[in-house]
């Protein structure tokens, strides 16, 4: 019946589908702006700088597809692994990843890396590579992070919080 009337049609779509587009657009955002993919794209350290950035505001909202987008965007079981990843922590303990300094981004032979801070004091680097003329974490990185379950900010939480299992990053001993 609701076919047989193109107003009825038209009324269901906006009163079903739309709330339900919203919602999830809604409900993969968080509180805060979403995660721009795009910045893998741009060209210099102020790429590697945003592509860092937005990966940071991937693991803080749960997005696991822009993760894996931003992170390694030929793995095929990235998504379902850091869905899951991202699903084991609280929406309050993923805020903490906005503890995490970021360092000024440098050059590299293979492309460039960011320094990560926690509460000033250096902790490592997420080093990046150019690939098809975009940004991603160095595959053995990125191998590391996937075998731990981790994203990359939620390691240094993990670490500073006395729960890291495994990542790339030491738990502190002081």
């Amino acid at each position: 019946m609701a076919l047989a009337n193109p107003l009825l049609a038209g009324g269901l779509v906006i009163a079903v589908v739309l709330p339900s587009v919203w919602a999830g657009v809604s409900l993969g955002s968080g509180d805060g702006p979403g995660v721009d993919r795009s910045v893998v794209n741009e060209q210099g350290l102020t790429g590697a700088l945003h592509t860092v950035e937005q990966t940071r505001t991937a693991e803080r909202i749960g997005d696991a597809a822009s993760w894996c987008h931003l992170v390694q965007p030929g793995d095929g079981t990235c998504e379902t692994t850091m869905t899951s990843a991202f699903a084991e922590k609280s929406p309050a303990y993923r805020d903490r990843v906005d503890e995490v300094e970021l360092g000024k981004p440098e050059e590299t032979d293979k492309g460039a890396q960011v320094m990560l801070r926690w509460k000033g004091r250096n902790q490592g680097t997420v080093r990046l590579v150019r690939s098809g003329g975009r940004w991603q974490v160095d595959s053995s990185d990125y191998g590391l992070l996937k075998l731990c379950h981790v994203g990359i900010f939620l390691s240094l939480v993990d670490a500073r919080s006395q729960e890291l299992k495994c990542g790339m990053f030491s738990i502190p001993t002081t």
